[in-house]
């Protein structure tokens, strides 16, 4: 089911492994929407979704992996989780809601850990969808260096969903601004294609590699 090579063991603290597992079991994900957010999915409907290899991190029940997937006959999207729970429930989704796109394998699901990924023919987008919100904040550094590590040899480009907006300490979820991305990104070769609000907690950015 997964096009993506092999991956080392998780190497995140074994808790926090165990924390979004235990979660899954029992079922506490209040955080699931039920389907992608509507920005997502106004970017998909005008074809401004680079075409290409796409990865979900923290992709959940598995929404956005087929709204990229399928997003046109030369999109496919690869769904990461560190849940193996998660992975199962985002493989029956996928499978129920797209058939099609997981027997041609412009869908796959894997489990393992989004610092320790490893895949030699890089990606063209990475959709972030709350996925730096729920990272210890000491790992924000890290997210950002794998971001660029995973588009660079395609020159791809990164896609934020920038939530929560706020400047409380405790998490996750760990709030966010749209200048911590700026602060994140900008050191290391990105720039803001697109960045604009949404909502009182919402932002969305773009972020492409500078040539």
């Amino acid at each position: 089911f997964s096009h993506v090579l092999p991956t080392r063991p998780p190497t995140m603290i074994d808790n926090d492994a165990e924390k979004w597992e235990k979660r899954w079991v029992e079922g506490r994900t209040q955080w699931d929407a039920g389907e992608s957010h509507s920005e997502l999915k106004r970017l998909v409907a005008v074809g401004e979704i680079k075409q290409g290899r796409c990865l979900v991190p923290g992709c959940g029940t598995g929404y956005d992996v087929v709204t990229l997937a399928g997003a046109s006959e030369r999109h496919s999207a690869v769904g990461l989780e560190i849940s193996s729970t998660a992975v199962e429930k985002a493989t029956r989704f996928c499978e129920e809601a797209a058939p099609e796109l997981v027997k041609s394998g412009r869908i796959s699901l894997l489990c393992a850990d989004f610092f320790t990924l490893e895949d030699d023919e890089g990606f063209d987008n990475i959709y972030d969808h709350r996925f730096l919100c729920a990272l210890p904040k000491e790992q924000r550094h890290a997210w950002a260096k794998q971001c660029k590590t995973l588009l660079e040899k395609k020159q791809g480009e990164l896609i934020t969903l920038i939530f929560p907006v706020g400047d409380w300490e405790e998490g996750p979820p760990f709030a966010v601004q749209p200048e911590l991305y700026r602060r994140l990104l900008e050191p290391i070769g990105f720039e803001a294609k697109e960045l604009h609000i949404l909502n009182e907690k919402e932002w969305f950015g773009r972020w492409v590699l500078s040539s």
